[in-house]
């Protein structure tokens, strides 16, 4: 069983590291850092989640560093933020019609990563994959104090 779960583990970081490699070529196209990268991919990937602590907790960012990256992105004139209308303490982040072009070379990139990671699963299996890493993500949460 320990091998099987090293195999698992090494199959995730393997997974998110090449993810990180081809996030980061993109934004060498589009003159951003892998930070802002980072950031952008959340948005985009996580519709819903979009405060700072959101992307915080979803990236595993320290929230000086998402502020920092959040400024560095507004000035570039791809995101804006917007206080939430019932809690004012709330700010929402949103992606500004110049990100378009960023979002969809992004999204893209994700659908081809994942018909490549996920080539010759058949669609039972994916689904498996996919409930397996859904309580997989609602125990750690658990762990983190988020459940």
């Amino acid at each position: 069983m320990n091998e099987s779960m090293n195999t698992m583990m090494d199959a995730i970081r393997i997974m998110l590291h090449r993810y990180k490699e081809l996030e980061k070529k993109v934004g060498e196209r589009y003159g951003l850092s892998g930070g802002e990268m980072a950031v952008l991919a959340f948005l985009i990937n996580n519709p819903g989640k979009d405060t700072a602590s959101d992307v915080c907790y979803g990236r595993m960012m320290k929230k000086g560093n998402v502020s920092f990256l959040v400024t560095s992105l507004e000035m570039k004139d791809l995101m804006g933020k917007r206080i939430d209308e019932k809690d004012k303490r709330i700010i929402h982040l949103y992606l500004k019609e110049e990100a378009s072009a960023v979002s969809k070379e992004l999204e893209r990139m994700r659908n081809s990563f994942i018909d490549k990671v996920f080539s010759g699963f058949s669609i039972d299996e994916k689904e498996k994959l996919i409930d397996f890493f859904g309580a997989m993500k609602c125990n750690l949460e658990v762990l983190d104090g988020k459940r």
